[in-house]
């Protein structure tokens, strides 16, 4: 593919039911490190980015949970919900009104800073949990050899639709942060989130079965 540009920065976001004792990730840390392998986290898939994320957090903090993955993010969160499974990493504009009702904890969001829709939730860098802080993303790419006229024209179209009120607008609403990166940054972007998913990949022994 030829990466044209990153069009919104989606923040992500740990959640836990209400019913888990712990009140932030201190706790829930803490409760994890007591009961290995008692608690359990959903996720959209196996090989995921939430899985992914859930994986590097067990990593970092030298915890175990057990992985539990879901043909999509929507039974993955229904099922956190109902207290089926006791946490979930997922993208916030799916999870912030469950938030906002006060039907999940969130412990930390992946963001450069604090969101405005959730000033009382922490990054995970707040947490010292750096490593996990990235967010998600959805950009655009072309085939392979598009050349670098046509790549421009769309880049610059996508730029002035991000710059429209409305869709700004709604965009922030669900806690996006608009990018519209240059096609040299989106390349290099893609090349570092590609090298992190490896080596998570590789140090959990994370392996797709048929």
């Amino acid at each position: 593919f030829t990466p044209i540009t990153n069009l919104v920065n989606v923040p992500n976001v740990m959640t836990i039911n209400p019913k888990v004792p712990a009140k932030n990730m201190k706790e829930f840390i803490a409760l994890l490190k007591a009961n290995p392998g008692k608690y359990s986290y959903a996720s959209s898939g196996t090989g995921g980015i939430s899985h992914l994320d859930g994986e590097l957090f067990k990593s970092i903090t030298k915890t175990d949970m057990v992985h539990v993955p879901y043909r999509g993010s929507g039974p993955a969160l229904n099922d956190t919900l109902a207290g089926q499974v006791n946490a979930q990493f997922d993208n916030l504009p799916s999870s912030i009104p469950h938030i906002k009702a006060g039907n999940l904890r969130a412990l930390a969001v992946a963001s450069p800073k604090r969101l405005e829709s959730l000033p009382d939730v922490p990054t995970f860098a707040e947490e010292g949990l750096a490593e996990v802080n990235n967010v998600a993303w959805y950009g655009l790419v072309a085939p392979a050899g598009t050349s670098p006229e046509v790549v421009k024209r769309v880049r610059d179209a996508a730029v002035r639709a991000l710059k429209d009120p409305a869709i700004s607008a709604r965009l922030l609403e669900t806690g996006s942060l608009i990018d519209g990166n240059t096609p040299e940054q989106f390349t290099a972007q893609i090349k570092k989130e590609l090298e992190l998913r490896k080596r998570i990949a590789k140090d959990q022994n994370i392996q797709l079965t048929e």
